[in-house]
């Protein structure tokens, strides 16, 4: 029986821009943060007690790649659970992702934590580097669809 049940509520957000190769999005390779690690993701992390989703997602981008986030629009509500983790003390944890995405920023991207993420790099929504989680390419075609906000449960 499961005793111990963690909830979080994290954010992360598509910086994106059209190309030669169609819609790029920019990503980074988690490392050494004890989460997914190896793992391309956008940037994002959990939100501080209190702060509004799209405020936290602008706080998360400067301070993974050093950019001003313009006007981020939420395109994602996912909702998670996850099995156990061997290497913490929740058995399950539960929680929602709010996923925003933007094409406008000031400043130029760079690996402002570079002990936790390497350079980000803007990689084609067709050919997304691996591993990366199943609902970042979800995310990403709808977003290229021009879909509205896109609503699903992922369970791993």
């Amino acid at each position: 029986m499961l005793s111990h049940w963690g909830f979080q509520t994290v954010v992360h957000a598509l910086l994106w821009r059209e190309s030669a190769e169609g819609l790029q999005i920019c990503l980074h390779q988690r490392q050494q943060t004890k989460v997914m690690d190896g793992y391309w993701l956008c940037p994002g992390g959990r939100m501080a007690a209190g702060e509004r989703p799209a405020v936290s997602v602008c706080r998360e981008i400067q301070e993974e790649l050093g950019v001003q986030a313009i006007n981020p629009r939420l395109i994602g509500l996912l909702t998670f659970a996850t099995a156990v983790h061997p290497k913490t003390a929740v058995e399950k944890t539960m929680g929602v992702n709010y996923v925003f995405a933007t094409n406008r920023w000031r400043g130029e991207t760079y690996a402002a934590e570079p002990h936790l993420h390497s350079a980000p790099a803007f990689f084609p929504v067709e050919n997304l580097p691996d591993p990366h989680p199943k609902w970042l390419k979800d995310v990403a075609e709808n977003l290229l669809r021009g879909g509205s906000t896109l609503m699903q449960h992922y369970s791993g």
